[in-house]
C-alpha cells in the first residue's frame, strides 16, 4: 500500500507540474517567443521559467540540451550547452588534462554571450576536489562577470 501512495503523489505531482508549465508557457509575451523562435527555430521541448527580469528557456536542439536566457525587452542574453568530453577542444583539454590529470575531466558547458564564447568545465581531482574552470576555446582562462550570481550570493548570505 505504501509504494501506491508513493506512486499516486509522484503522479499527481507530475500532472501538477504539466499544468504549471502549460500555465507558464501561456504567459510568455509575444516579443520574447518570437524572438526565441527567430534565434532558435528547430528548437523542441522548450519549457520556459520567468524571472524579474528575464526568462529562461531550456530546450533541445538536434538532440542536445541547451538553456537560453532573455531579457523582458526580448533581447537574447546567453545560451548554455551541455557538450560531452569530444565537443571540448583540444587546448581546454590539454589544459585540464595538464593541470588536473586524465582522469579528472568531470562536465562540460559551452557558454555564449554577444561578447564572449567560452566554456565551463568541471574538474574532480584525485583527492575528490572539485573545480570549477572558466576558458576560451584556446584553453586561456576567461574573467566573466555574472550579476545574477552575484544576487544569489547576496540571497544566501542573507539567510
Amino acid at each position: 500500500f505504501r509504494s501506491y501512495t508513493k506512486n499516486m503523489k509522484k503522479l499527481a505531482l507530475g500532472i501538477s507540474l504539466l499544468f504549471c508549465l502549460n500555465a507558464m508557457s501561456q504567459s510568455i509575451p509575444k516579443n520574447i517567443e518570437s524572438a526565441f523562435k527567430k534565434q532558435y527555430p528547430s528548437a523542441a521541448d522548450a519549457e520556459w521559467t520567468t524571472y524579474s527580469t528575464s526568462y529562461e528557456i531550456v530546450f533541445s536542439e538536434k538532440e542536445i540540451y541547451k538553456t537560453a536566457i532573455f531579457n523582458k525587452a526580448g533581447d537574447w542574453v546567453s545560451t548554455t550547452t551541455q557538450i560531452d568530453a569530444e565537443m571540448v577542444p583540444k587546448p581546454v583539454m590539454t589544459y585540464v588534462t595538464n593541470k588536473f590529470g586524465d582522469a579528472a575531466f568531470d562536465s562540460a558547458e559551452l557558454i555564449e554571450t554577444k561578447d564572449l564564447k567560452y566554456y565551463s568545465i568541471t574538474v574532480i581531482d584525485e583527492d575528490g576536489e572539485t573545480s570549477y574552470l572558466t576558458l576560451d576555446a584556446t584553453g586561456k582562462a576567461v574573467n566573466v562577470e555574472n550579476e545574477s550570481n552575484d544576487d544569489e550570493t547576496e540571497e544566501e548570505d542573507e539567510q
